[in-house]
């Protein structure tokens, strides 16, 4: 009765062992396995897609260095190692320059040696640092175009001026969600007046709701004010100034919680022209859409 119970409690040991080695080896919360591998020598490799952006992290078990290059573009990987690079296993951080396949080698194995390596897709920091990086001020460009009501810059024999095309480009800076600038250059045409106009402007655009409608993205409502001022306009040389305001409706192309990314949007603005010697059509409406992209 004894040897049976002895029996039973080396097999309960075992199972206790096998299960507390098997939780060593699961991956911490929020970290996928991506490799797997032990390497026999310096010619053996494996081919691995690894992705910009995103956080990887290894675990080398053994003699040998840690080398990953990316297949097509031959660059290599940002390798940080991470605590004590003499005790095992040693542990780096992977960050890729390029979305492509990777290959991943052990250089300098003695022969007939071998190492072991576990690299990790770190998904709970790669959201995190993610999202610190959506929060912070952040570049952009911004591309438009559309068209103009009639309006006069100076007099044109009577005539009632006509409406024509206006096109819009400016370098924008975002901080956070809610608030972005626009500085940059308006191109319109008076075909009446047999010329076209140059602005430099200054576009200030604040974010006032937001719904989620198409695909779960977000959709924007803002409103926006505009400084513009003429550079060397028509025969006369003129420098006036518009001033304006008005709204946008802007859809996010990149999935939530993303800030960055492509956008779409149709616009409306108001402007009335400010010192220039024509006294009446003063008051303009421009309806543009365009393209947002912020890196």
């Amino acid at each position: 009765m004894i040897s049976v119970n002895r029996a039973w409690l080396a097999l309960a040991l075992v199972c206790v062992g096998q299960s507390s080695l098997g939780a060593q080896a699961s991956p911490p919360n929020g970290q996928v396995v991506v490799l797997d591998h032990v390497f026999h020598g310096d010619t053996d490799e494996i081919t691995l897609v690894l992705r910009r952006k995103v956080l990887y992290r290894a675990e080398l078990y053994g003699p040998g260095a840690l080398t990953v290059e990316s297949q097509r573009s031959k660059r290599a990987v940002f390798l940080v190692p991470i605590g004590d690079t003499t005790a095992q296993p040693r542990r780096f951080e992977l960050y890729a320059l390029a979305n492509e396949p990777h290959l991943v080698r052990i250089t300098g194995l003695p022969p007939g040696d071998s190492a072991s390596l576990r690299i990790l897709r770190d998904s709970a920091e790669t959201e995190r640092i993610a999202e610190k990086l959506d929060r912070s001020a952040s570049f952009g460009v911004l591309v438009a175009a559309g068209a103009h009501t009639g309006y006069r810059l100076d007099p044109t024999g009577g005539s009632d001026p006509k409406g024509a095309s206006d096109v819009d480009a400016c370098m924008l800076l975002e901080v956070g969600d809610r608030l972005g600038t626009c500085l940059g250059v308006n191109r319109e045409a008076f075909p009446d007046a047999r010329y076209t106009s140059n602005w430099l402007f200054l576009e200030e655009r604040i974010r006032v709701g937001s719904r989620r409608w198409l695909h779960d993205h977000t959709t924007e409502l803002a409103v926006t004010i505009r400084l513009s001022k003429g550079i060397s306009i028509g025969p006369r040389r003129l420098d006036p100034d518009l001033v304006g305001a008005g709204v946008q409706l802007i859809q996010r192309l990149s999935p939530p919680p993303r800030r960055r990314g492509w956008r779409v949007f149709l616009g409306w603005t108001h402007s009335v022209l400010r010192d220039a010697p024509e006294t009446e059509f003063l008051d303009v409406d421009c309806l543009t859409a365009g393209l947002m992209w912020v890196p």
